[in-house]
């Protein structure tokens, strides 16, 4: 009976040995496969390409004949903001005119800075290029200042009380507030007192064509208008100064001809305006 029992009990044994073997394979291959997934996965995010990485992509697959991936939509809106336009300068101020002026002198050449601290700077810079001494601005040289454009300021004369200037009183009147005829035929003044200039401060042309003056002619000679014109910078003489200079004379240029001051050929001149030609001037202070 004993006997009989030995091969259902070694059966029993290797039947439950290949089970356990089964399950053990069963639960390693399973381990495998899910660490060769997740392998896998890591793999394919490491070499997904970022957004714009690969701009040309589709271009290239339509070369060879593939069919072109459509780039999946953004979540988002991509708002254009409208650039803001400069604001146009005010034109009305200045004037321009016909016949250039002569070009202002060229900027006195700066003073050299003192010897010693050009040698420590030029010693400093070759022993240590590498040190950047972003505190230390001890002999720092400031960056010459710009000079501000060239600038015209114009105001005109028109007959109020008789219908045109006439030449005699013309030039009387210019006379009297220190007006000289010279370049380009037409009359200028050099500044006053200690103020006077070699070059001209502003200038008065005749409103009309040609714009110019005849003294040989002056006893026939007839206008109905006239143009005093500034241009800045006005060396050697301070902007501002040179500016009510010329406000002045015109006044006074006015008051003696029986005229209407105009700052543009059928404007008065107003209190604003005055302003802002004082602005334009403050622009070329010294």
């Amino acid at each position: 009976m004993e006997n009989s029992a030995w091969p259902l009990r070694i059966a029993l044994v290797l039947s439950g040995l290949v089970a356990v073997a089964g399950v053990y394979l069963w639960s390693a291959w399973r381990r495998r496969r899910e660490a060769n997934l997740r392998y896998g996965r890591r793999l394919r995010e490491a070499r997904a390409p970022r957004r714009g990485e690969f701009e040309a992509e589709e271009d290239f697959s339509q070369e060879i004949g593939f069919e072109a991936r459509v780039p999946p939509e953004d979540d988002y809106d991509i708002v254009l903001v409208k650039p803001v336009e400069r604001m146009a300068e005010m034109p009305a101020v200045t004037q321009e005119i016909d016949r250039p002026l002569a070009p202002p002198p060229p900027a006195p050449e700066a003073m050299p800075g003192p010897e010693p601290l050009k040698t420590a700077r030029s010693a400093r810079r070759g022993t240590d290029q590498l040190a950047f001494g972003f505190g230390d601005d001890h002999g720092a040289v400031p960056p010459p200042k710009t000079p501000p454009p060239a600038e015209v300021l114009a105001l005109y004369l028109r007959p109020q009380k008789v219908p045109h200037f006439a030449g005699p009183a013309l030039e009387t009147a210019l006379a009297e507030v220190g007006m000289r005829f010279g370049d380009m035929n037409i009359y200028h003044h050099y500044g006053v007192g200690d103020l006077r200039a070699e070059k001209p401060v502003f200038s008065l042309a005749n409103m009309f064509e040609p714009g110019q003056f005849d003294p040989l002619n002056m006893q026939d000679f007839t206008t109905q208008g006239l143009a005093l014109f500034i241009r800045f910078p006005t060396p050697p003489v301070d902007g501002p100064v040179a500016f009510e200079l010329f406000l002045n004379v015109a006044q006074r240029l006015a008051e003696s001809l029986g005229a209407e001051l105009l700052s543009e050929p059928r404007k008065a001149l107003d209190s604003p305006v005055i302003e802002r030609m004082r602005r334009i001037a403050a622009r070329h202070a010294r």
